[in-house]
């Protein structure tokens, strides 16, 4: 495994896992899939059972 050496590294790889459900067809918009931190991390909703680490200087 790489390791994450840029912020445009680390924002690569949180889009790609973003988007799985959707490739999957598990939603049709990353919001829509519960189980995702993109809820928490772009929109700011704080309703998943789990907290995200604060991403610092990052913003995705």
């Amino acid at each position: 495994m790489l390791p994450l050496y840029s912020s445009e590294v680390l924002k690569t790889k949180v889009d790609y896992i973003h988007r799985n459900p959707l490739r999957r067809e598990l939603a049709v918009n990353p919001e829509d899939w519960l189980h995702s931190s993109f809820r928490q991390l772009v929109l700011g909703i704080h309703d998943v059972p789990f907290v995200c680490d604060e991403w610092g200087e990052i913003s995705l």
